[in-house]
């Protein structure tokens, strides 16, 4: 029986490092440029993960080298109603549950500890308890031991007058979008495996930094004209530290000065896409090529 060969994926880059990145690769530079990062990128269909290359040593780069780049992204296959709901550690129940332990860390709030608490607990078990197996095993209504439990189910998400999976599905999914990379940055910072310090840099203003590559992959599919102009302009806004409140934020949150990021969209119309077309990279067939590659920069 004839061997099968596997496809492979090869890719090679070229990556620019700003003065205080070079380093951040160790010494997997260019040998007579160390501002320049040649990396290949191998990978069959069976394989898990890939291999990485340095292009100039033929030496592969480690695994964990290659993930201190922070890779979040946006997704079109998430649901809204289920990532916007406070009661799970979903998108915005992960992000709001770790803004209540910032306001608790201190001390827990005394309405907590509130007779009425108890009362209100009475009474409701006075009525389960007269469900049979509910009495004959015990089961109650139970306070929650932990503050911020608690508190997470007071809350719900609304424009003021409607819960928020009663809004439009472009103000839903507009909504995830913006709240996403928040999420994702507070699974970094909650991460046991890798300390988040390793995730940050600092400028020649000591500035904390957290570099991150952004991506949005078909926004059309949800988002019409308009609404993902506006959610790639927001992005743009955010990665380029140009937005007052969110760095705020990062600050408040993270103990972090801003990003250093960069923005990829995956789209099959071009209308969203204002801005420099030496931007863009366009894939298509052409012949009896599979695929054929070309940039606005060339």
């Amino acid at each position: 029986m004839k061997k099968r060969i596997l496809p492979t994926t090869k890719v090679e880059l070229d990556i620019k490092l700003l003065p205080y990145e070079q380093g951040f690769f160790d010494d997997n530079f260019c040998s007579n440029d160390a501002s320049l990062l040649k990396i290949r990128y191998l990978q069959t269909i069976k394989e898990a993960y890939p291999t990485i290359v340095n292009e100039d040593s033929n030496e592969s780069i480690p695994k964990p080298l290659i993930k201190k780049i922070n890779f979040l992204k946006y997704e079109t296959t998430s649901v809204p109603s289920r990532e916007l709901r406070l009661d799970s550690q979903k998108v915005a129940g992960l992000l709001i549950n770790g803004i209540i332990e910032r306001f608790i860390s201190d001390s827990v709030p005394t309405f907590l500890n509130d007779e009425k608490v108890n009362k209100l607990t009475d009474f409701i078990n006075s009525h389960l308890g007269k469900i049979r197996s509910f009495h004959d095993y015990f089961i109650k209504a139970t306070i929650a031991p932990n503050p911020t439990e608690m508190l997470m189910s007071l809350f719900y998400l609304s424009d003021g007058d409607r819960k928020i999976e009663s809004t439009g599905s472009g103000v839903q999914y507009l909504a995830m979008a913006s709240i996403n990379i928040l999420r994702q940055i507070m699974e970094l910072y909650r991460s046991k495996s890798t300390p988040f310090e390793e995730h940050l840099y600092s400028d020649d203003k000591g500035k904390k930094l957290m570099p991150l590559v952004l991506s949005i992959d078909e926004p059309e599919v949800h988002l019409h004209l308009y609404l993902q102009r506006s959610l790639i302009g927001y992005y743009k806004r955010i990665l380029q530290n140009q937005d007052a409140e969110f760095t705020e934020l990062l600050k408040s949150c993270f103990g972090i000065d801003g990003i250093d990021g960069q923005l990829i969209i995956v789209t099959h119309s071009t209308d969203a896409l204002l801005g420099d077309y030496r931007n863009l990279i366009r894939f298509y067939k052409e012949g009896d090529k599979t695929a054929v590659v070309s940039c606005g920069a060339n």
